[in-house]
């Protein structure tokens, strides 16, 4: 007989987020979401009305799409 934990199949912990959440993980306003969508942000339309988002995704995106560069020279004065 099959042990139950055996025969699962592992799934990552993936979580999805909706607008709002983007918007909180990132400090901007979902209008602002809306926009990064328009330029490339990963996301998966479910519906006309319903979009959802790899929370984990939209961090490496923004990483990669917004990385910054530090001016001037390193350890102060």
């Amino acid at each position: 007989m099959l042990n139950n934990a055996s025969s699962e199949v592992p799934t990552g912990n993936i979580k999805f987020g909706n607008k709002q959440d983007v918007a909180n993980m990132l400090g901007i306003c979902r209008r602002s979401v809306d926009n990064l969508m328009a330029r490339g942000l990963p996301h998966i339309k479910l519906t006309s009305r319903t979009v959802r988002f790899n929370l984990e995704e939209v961090a490496d995106w923004s990483k990669r799409t917004y990385s910054q560069q530090r001016i001037g020279k390193e350890g102060g004065l």
